[in-house]
C-alpha cells in the first residue's frame, strides 16, 4: 500500500484535501470527512463508494471529485482501460 497525502498550504494555513491510496492496481482517492470514495480498479472498474458515516464538516476549502475520461457503464461503476497495460496510473480521477 502507498498513500500519498494532497495537501494546499495557503500562509501558513494548510488543508488535507485528498488521500491517495495504492494496493498493488487499484487506486483509490478518499477525501476527508466526505463520507465517500472513488476507486479505480485493477479490471478497469471505476466508481463512487459511500463509507461509513461521514465525519463532522469543518471549515476547509471544498473539494469535488470529478471521474476523467469516459468508459462502457456496468451497474453501478465504469469499465475503462485497466491499470495493468497503462505503465502509470493517468487521469483517474480530477480533484478540484
Amino acid at each position: 500500500m502507498t498513500p500519498v497525502f494532497v495537501v494546499m498550504k495557503d500562509g501558513t494555513d494548510r488543508y488535507y484535501l485528498l488521500k491517495v491510496v495504492r494496493r498493488g492496481l487499484d487506486i483509490y482517492c478518499i477525501p476527508p470527512h466526505l463520507g465517500v470514495h472513488y476507486s479505480l480498479h485493477k479490471s478497469g472498474e471505476a466508481h463512487f463508494r459511500s463509507e461509513r458515516k461521514a465525519a463532522e464538516l469543518k471549515e476547509e476549502p471544498p473539494v469535488a471529485l470529478v471521474e476523467g475520461e469516459g468508459g462502457t457503464p456496468i451497474a453501478r461503476g465504469i469499465i475503462r482501460a485497466p491499470l495493468g497495460g497503462l505503465g502509470r496510473a493517468s487521469g483517474i480521477c480530477t480533484a478540484i
